[in-house]
């Protein structure tokens, strides 16, 4: 009988240390995230979670460490290759064109992310506006479709960004903090599109959130960083039961929510 191979990690980080002189933002992390797997990343202010976005993205180069993304050795890649590869990222603080409406900004965003472009000559083709309006029916944009990203509401500028990181059709997109600032009812909504994102469109999602019971419902497993370091990895269930993660992050009304979540079941 025929053993059927095991697949390997689409994301596989190894070592990874990002150090400014002698301190270190990421501290020698290895961890792996399987295809269509939901990894929640969590951690004190500091830790070391955007720092690590941005090695994994090729905003910053890495000090030492391989990262590996569906089989390509992108470690010292640019920023536009990894997106290229299909691995896209969004950012906490506003990261769109204010003066541009939300039609827009997409169309830009897919015609950068999907191929190598130069800004001259820009054009957008049948198959740019045909991923626009798709992105912009799943995350609910179709109605603002011609408003400046500058006068949209909060919740839709979050689901903005993730737009413009989904529009190119990635393999893998980060989310850093993409339900930061948002009330219950905003959150739910966005998480009815991340849960989309995930069943329907097979995406791999990686995710920095510090809203602990949207984080745990959502995401398979958990990695909490302290100091740039791991402190804890597996299943969302587990955090409230390690000490550390209870006394270093947590604290415990934290632990109680987490609790409270998981009893309640996956967003």
């Amino acid at each position: 009988m025929t053993r059927k191979k095991k697949q390997a990690p689409l994301l596989q980080v190894e070592g990874l240390t990002k150090a400014y002189g002698a301190m270190k933002a990421v501290d020698d992390l290895s961890f792996s995230v399987n295809a269509g797997e939901v990894l929640g990343i969590g951690g004190p202010n500091g830790a070391g979670k955007t720092t690590l976005f941005d090695l994994l993205s090729g905003v910053t180069p890495p000090s030492s460490g391989k990262v590996t993304f569906d089989g390509h050795d992108i470690t010292t890649l640019r920023a536009p290759e990894i997106c290229h590869l299909g691995l896209s990222r969004t950012f906490q603080l506003n990261a769109v064109f204010n003066s541009m409406t939300v039609r827009d900004n997409l169309l830009t965003s897919t015609y950068f992310g999907v191929e190598n472009r130069r800004v001259p000559g820009l054009v957008f083709d049948r198959k740019a506006r045909s991923y626009t309006d798709e992105v912009l029916q799943l995350t609910g944009l179709t109605d603002h479709a011609d408003v400046l990203a500058g006068d949209l509401p909060v919740v839709q500028l979050k689901l903005l960004m993730l737009g413009s990181a989904i529009v190119s059709r990635p393999k893998l997109v980060l989310l850093d903090e993409p339900v930061g600032g948002l009330n219950p009812a905003e959150i739910e909504a966005c998480a009815e599109v991340f849960s989309h994102l995930r069943e329907f469109h097979g995406i791999t999602i990686v995710v920095i959130e510090h809203v602990m019971s949207f984080m745990t419902a959502f995401a398979d497993k958990v990695m909490i960083l302290h100091h740039g370091a791991k402190l804890h990895e597996g299943p969302a269930g587990s955090l409230s039961d390690n000490r550390e993660v209870v006394d270093v992050f947590l604290g415990t009304s934290g632990a109680a929510d987490t609790d409270k979540s998981e009893e309640q079941g996956a967003v």
